[in-house]
């Protein structure tokens, strides 16, 4: 089985990013003369940058390094924004030379975070064939989407399948024809018969037709309910000393099987899943989640709410500014709340080492990590910086930095992290360096005992399979009809904590953790 396409599923770009299968973006280009009007329209939506998949243009003009270097700058200044989510060749002008000069000058833009993802649009196979060969040739670069005019009297069959055979996403630009096939008597049929507009039916067409060699991406929410109860009533318990990931796994795992058997009584559903999960235009909830019940029992101004949200190793820096979004949004919408008292963010690859008051970086055993360079942290600050600009979060902090990753950090931010969270392992001792640096910058130390993978790949798969462990919700073989088909891949975690604060008493804790499931997930090891 696999998932089912909604108007929110996305299809998994090889840049690692998600494009919109329907298209609910902003398409723009330096030939339309829009960019200035779209940048204006996000920034007045009201909606996070996040939300909108915003994609522009290099025009024939452009053609070359440097020139498309310019106009890469010229559409991010244009549109008022930091970066695009796609930015395309707009067709193949130019003569070999100038084709890759554009294509080096998008590669080095994507390295820079000045777009996501890049790709290219009208280019016949011979072109396709002469990219191909200059990134084989470590010209570098990925191309994650082709755009071409395709509807039925336009197919475009060799280049689809050239680009599919390569895992490439195909987008179509006027899948309705223009409007001038509107009155063609197949479409009528089909739209009498199934009770379908000839717009419906075209669009239809597109989407099947993608689907054959692609599934859209579904994002599985794992939740774990509050910790702090016991048996559904709110009976406040001693808070658990377990290590985060102990914690999170034996909960999940509790929470699926409570899920389960309270469900074992009603109608069997095929698959099992479904009488015991939730799906929504947010993904697959596992277990079903009942948003109506009250997150807490008094006032959100009776609590010290704190959040740490875990960047997960292997996944790329430049997804974090969705992910933060999506586990704040879910915290809040479990507490009842508007806003947090703390966040604190965990960046992958980092040890703090209290002998030498150093963080070691530490590679990702499945070699697929990207590197947390410095420059992606302060990237994720400013998105967090934003989101405490909004009201949502009162303050900020960080985790395992020493003395001296905090001073080459503190110059780049507009806000200061409050707190520093270090793991001090089997050592009790504070380096004093940390401890003056800290407070000559009202730094407040705190001291955790959380793993950096809380969530590895092999434990989602065993927590989430068929057999004894899982809860069921993959499918038991490739061809099996019993639960979701392809690839699972952790994307982040998130641990939240309410305490009351005349009595200090943790009345709700809990975690969310999201991963991606399909077939256009790329396996990894564990």
């Amino acid at each position: 089985m696999t998932s089912p396409q909604t108007l929110q599923s996305t299809y998994r770009l090889s840049s690692g990013h998600e494009i919109p299968i329907l298209g609910y973006g902003v398409d723009s280009a330096i030939m339309y003369r829009n960019e200035k009007a779209c940048g204006r329209a996000i920034a007045k939506s009201g909606l996070d940058r996040s939300q909108i998949f915003f994609t522009t243009k290099i025009p024939p003009g452009s053609m070359g390094y440097e020139r498309t270097k310019r106009a890469v700058e010229s559409s991010l200044r244009e549109a008022g924004v930091e970066y695009f989510d796609l930015i395309l060749i707009h067709a193949p002008y130019g003569g070999t030379e100038d084709r890759l000069g554009s294509w080096k000058a998008l590669v080095e833009a994507q390295k820079a975070g000045k777009t996501k993802s890049i790709g290219v649009s009208n280019y016949g196979i011979h072109h396709l064939d002469e990219l191909e060969e200059y990134i084989q040739q470590g010209g570098g670069g990925t191309i994650d989407v082709g755009q071409y005019e395709i509807h039925p009297w336009c197919a475009r069959e060799d280049i689809v399948e050239w680009l599919q055979k390569r895992n490439i996403v195909v987008e179509a630009y006027s899948p309705l024809a223009h409007g001038t096939r509107m009155g063609e008597t197949v479409l009528k049929e089909l739209g009498k018969k199934y009770n379908k507009s000839p717009a419906q039916i075209m669009i239809r067409w597109c989407l099947q037709r993608s689907a054959s060699h692609s599934t859209a991406t579904m994002k599985l929410i794992l939740s774990t309910s509050n910790l702090m109860t016991s048996g559904g009533h709110t009976v406040i318990r001693q808070a658990s000393t377990e290590k985060s990931n102990v914690e999170l796994i034996n909960s999940l795992r509790s929470n699926f099987q409570t899920a389960q058997q309270l469900s074992s009584a009603e109608t069997p559903t095929t698959p099992r899943y479904r009488a015991w999960t939730r799906e929504t235009e947010d993904g697959l909830y596992i277990p079903a989640i009942d948003f109506a019940q009250r997150g807490l029992a008094e006032e959100k101004a009776q609590y010290d709410i704190t959040v740490k949200l875990f960047y997960l190793p292997g996944i790329p820096a430049s997804r974090r500014c969705a992910h933060t979004r999506e586990a704040i949004d879910l915290v809040l919408k479990e507490l009842h709340v508007d806003s947090i008292d703390l966040l604190i963010v965990s960046f992958p690859g980092i040890l703090f080492d209290a002998e030498d008051d150093s963080e070691e970086e530490v590679e990702s055993d499945t070699g697929s990590e990207e590197p947390d360079d410095f420059d992606s942290m302060i990237r994720t600050w400013r998105v967090l910086e934003d989101l405490q600009e909004k009201g949502m979060i009162s303050q900020l902090g960080v985790a395992e930095f020493g003395s001296e990753r905090l001073a080459r950090f503190l110059p780049h931010t507009k806000v200061k992290p409050s707190v520093d969270q270090i793991n001090l392992k089997d050592c009790c001792v504070v380096p004093k360096s940390l401890i003056l640096y800290a407070k000559s910058e009202n730094i407040q130390l705190l001291t955790h005992n959380d793993c950096m993978d809380i969530l590895p790949i092999g434990t989602t798969r065993e927590l989430l399979g068929p057999g004894e462990k899982g809860a069921g919700i993959l499918a038991s073989a490739p061809d099996a009809d019993d639960g979701i088909q392809g690839d699972v891949e952790p994307q982040w975690v998130v641990k939240y904590t309410a305490v009351v604060k005349d009595r200090g008493v943790v009345e709700n804790k809990g975690y969310f953790a999201l991963a991606d499931m399909g077939t256009c997930v790329k396996a990894r090891a564990e």
